[in-house]
């Protein structure tokens, strides 16, 4: 429905529609004039309401992003891989504990409990597969 208005469509009408809302909904697009159904209205407030959502999680998600340090973000993809800190500790030649804090403060950044839910938030901006060591 909301690609079809997207498209340029002015009218939606529904099979079940009587022939006197068909005419009716002719003549206002024949005179550009836009009449929608509450239940069109309904959808496309919800799709624009979603779509809002949906752009005000990635601005969050990018500011988020931005606040990492290059050493933490690199941090947040190898542990995204289900890599052990222990794993991402000999990889960077650091100690655990250096790993433990770097992820306390990602997980401050984000305001989240656990790299899991940062990870799960993240992935439909497919982040942490960008490569952002390479210039």
């Amino acid at each position: 429905l909301f690609k079809a208005f997207a498209a340029g469509g002015n009218e939606y009408i529904l099979k079940t529609d009587s022939i006197v809302k068909l005419i009716e909904s002719i003549h206002l697009v024949y005179h550009n004039q836009l009449s929608l159904s509450p239940q069109v209205s309904q959808k496309i407030l919800g799709e624009f309401s979603r779509l809002r959502t949906a752009q005000d999680s990635l601005l969050y998600t990018m500011n988020v992003i931005s606040k990492l340090t290059m050493s933490e973000f690199e941090v947040l993809k190898a542990l995204s891989t289900g890599k052990s800190y222990k794993q991402v500790a000999e990889e960077r030649c650091v100690e655990t504990s250096t790993i433990r804090s770097q992820v306390n403060r990602i997980l401050k950044k984000f305001d989240e409990k656990s790299i899991k839910s940062i990870v799960k938030k993240l992935e439909p901006f497919n982040i942490l597969n960008v490569d952002i060591t390479k210039r």
